[in-house]
């Protein structure tokens, strides 16, 4: 979640699906050999990210036991690739214990590592967000993707998220090597796939929903914290939601460079939403009326290096909007 690395919930649109990756692209497995994309070349290959340490058992743990259940029915001339996005961490040792928890066959099952710039590039290739959990510990805030190869390595299947089940991957991987399989499960990954596009429209025509709407602020004014901050109104559920002060501690946002931010509102307000065009994220909620937010920027995609109009929007129970826009710049 590597891409501007805000939060998992941050949208890039799916790679185009006929692209190819670089055969040059070097892992090391979990045995400490090495090898390069391009060895897999005649295979259809079935890719996904990871890292070890994950303590959300409905992500990391939950797609390596998919992928467990999948390696003794793959089809001839298939295999799985899970490659971490924490190589620091997950060296070859480490990665030979993950994989024995989970009863690897490493006849059809690779766990990769290798150097960490070259898998961010990688894992940036297929829109892969990386950031650093503000919770700290380790952990870490990923985007999650399912990558189909053919066995000319183009990219034929792309579904977003973690939500896809294994028969369904198999489904795909057996009608692309061209060998029997349910039209049904072929169908319920390509849904998937589809209301993840469709999601990235919605997100993508959020510039039109809230153009104009809200109150633009003076970015001089936003950076600069108030020497007492306000009390958040106290204002009953019912009545309109008030944002009173906005806070960040820059408006140009870089990589390698932490981003943060404090939202003051009346009481009333249940959310606060930080959103443009091409991302959002919800900001934590420390007190009645009183929002912040912390995001380490790992990485930010070339495409997405331009102006934006960030804005805030406070809704109460009721979904009654107060919104704040504020002009910024990612490099």
């Amino acid at each position: 979640m590597a891409g501007i690395a805000l939060s998992p919930s941050f949208r890039k649109p799916p790679p185009r699906i006929d692209a190819d990756l670089p055969p040059d692209q070097e892992f090391v497995n979990q045995d400490g050999q090495v090898f390069r994309w391009s060895a897999l070349k005649g295979r259809c290959v079935v890719l996904a990210f990871f890292y070890s340490h994950c303590r959300d058992s409905r992500e990391c743990a939950t797609l390596s036991a998919k992928f467990a259940y999948m390696q003794h029915l793959l089809p001839p001339g298939s295999r799985l690739l899970e490659v971490t996005l924490d190589p620091l961490k997950d060296t070859p040792r480490v990665l030979r214990r993950y994989g024995a928890m989970f009863g690897q066959d490493r006849n059809y099952w690779t766990l990769a590592t290798g150097n960490p710039l070259a898998i961010v590039t990688f894992a940036r290739r297929l829109n892969v967000t990386i950031a650093v959990s503000p919770q700290g510990n380790g952990q870490l805030e990923h985007g999650e993707v399912l990558a189909i190869f053919d066995a000319r390595q183009r990219l034929v299947s792309y579904n977003a998220g973690n939500d896809w089940q294994p028969e369904e991957a198999l489904a795909e991987v057996r009608q692309t090597l061209g060998v029997p399989n349910s039209p049904f499960d072929r169908l319920k990954l390509w849904s998937r796939g589809l209301m993840a596009t469709l999601e990235n429209v919605a997100v993508a025509c959020g510039r039109f929903l809230y153009s104009t709407d809200g109150r633009r602020l003076d970015p001089a004014d936003v950076v600069t914290a108030p020497a007492v901050w306000p009390t958040p109104p106290a204002l009953p559920p019912g009545a309109p939601p008030r944002i009173v002060t906005v806070w960040m501690n820059d408006t140009t946002v870089r990589p390698g460079k932490p981003w943060t931010g404090r939202i003051v509102a009346s009481t009333n307000v249940a959310s606060v939403e930080i959103r443009t065009e091409s991302f959002s994220f919800t900001a934590d909620r420390r007190d009645f009326g009183l929002f912040e937010f912390s995001q380490n920027v790992l990485d930010v995609i070339p495409q997405y290096h331009r102006p934006y109009d960030l804005r805030f929007i406070a809704r109460n129970a009721a979904g009654v909007m107060d919104v704040r826009i504020v002009p910024i710049t990612i490099h």
